[in-house]
């Protein structure tokens, strides 16, 4: 029994409790396709908590197993999803330690989507049941829906365009925790040609030479703001220290004061 990273490396002595769980499966050679993750105390998975672990955290780890590629020798690529899953359902159960066959939604999209938002999940993957399975390529037939979420956020700087990015590169962002705007992330995607010129006139109208910050942020090519404009990002969940993960830019919000953009009052 072995485990391979997308790039085909051999993970098995890095996760050993996977890999005894998954030497209790029933006797033949198989292939199966899944995920490592690890849940927080309310359930919902975190890759940062993976992160951690490499770190040498304590971190305990499942398997989310979602296709069967081949069993005992005999290809099942070209076989429909609908047969690959009957097949792993017989090889798996739906949950033994730290190895789990991944949960099924209704098939309705709206419905799974909102389960999904509720629940706080990065996301769902909506896959034709007639699909084949297509090895290292994006397929039209599997499409990942994320379940971003949406904040507004202070904006105390920006850093120096690079490449072919024209007016400047990245937002730095952030949350009046008490007086002090406390720094949560640099927001780099999502702009408009023209929201990048908008926007970069605004900001500098407010040029000043303090970070507004408390305390700075460690950043090279710094230019600071004056904490006056408040911009609406999407982002996919808060990381472990307190700072945003995959945000970005959706537009500014002229009707929110910054004073109403408080660390307290953000949703987790």
């Amino acid at each position: 029994m072995r485990l391979y990273s997308r790039t085909l490396r051999d993970i098995t002595t890095e996760f050993p409790e996977i890999a005894r769980a998954l030497q209790g499966l029933p006797d033949g050679d198989v292939v199966l396709d899944g995920e490592i993750v690890a849940f927080d105390r309310h359930g919902v998975s975190r890759f940062q908590l993976l992160q951690r672990r490499a770190l040498g955290e304590r971190v305990h780890p499942a398997f989310a197993i979602f296709d069967c590629l081949e069993r005992d020798g005999v290809t099942l690529l070209r076989r429909p999803l609908a047969e690959r899953r009957r097949m792993l359902e017989t090889i798996v159960p739906p949950r033994r330690g730290v190895q789990m066959r991944a949960r099924r939604l209704p098939p309705n999209g709206l419905t799974a989507y909102r389960i999904a938002q509720r629940r706080g999940w990065e996301g769902i993957i909506a896959k034709d049941d007639a699909s084949p399975y297509e090895p290292g390529r994006r397929s039209r037939s599997w499409l990942k829906v994320k379940c971003r979420k949406e904040a507004e956020f202070v904006i105390g700087g920006f850093t120096a365009p690079t490449g072919q990015r024209q007016h400047f590169g990245a937002l730095l962002v952030g949350l009046f925790d008490g007086p002090a705007l406390r720094f949560v992330g640099k927001v780099g995607t999502g702009f408009s040609r023209t929201a990048l010129a908008d926007l970069s006139a605004r900001m500098r109208a407010l040029r000043t030479d303090e970070s507004p910050f408390r305390p700075a942020p460690r950043e090279a090519n710094v230019t600071w703001v004056r904490p006056e404009l408040v911009a609406q990002i999407a982002f996919a969940e808060w990381t472990a220290d307190g700072k945003l993960r995959q945000p970005a830019f959706l537009g500014l919000r002229d009707d929110k004061k910054p004073s109403e953009c408080t660390w307290s009052a953000r949703e987790p």
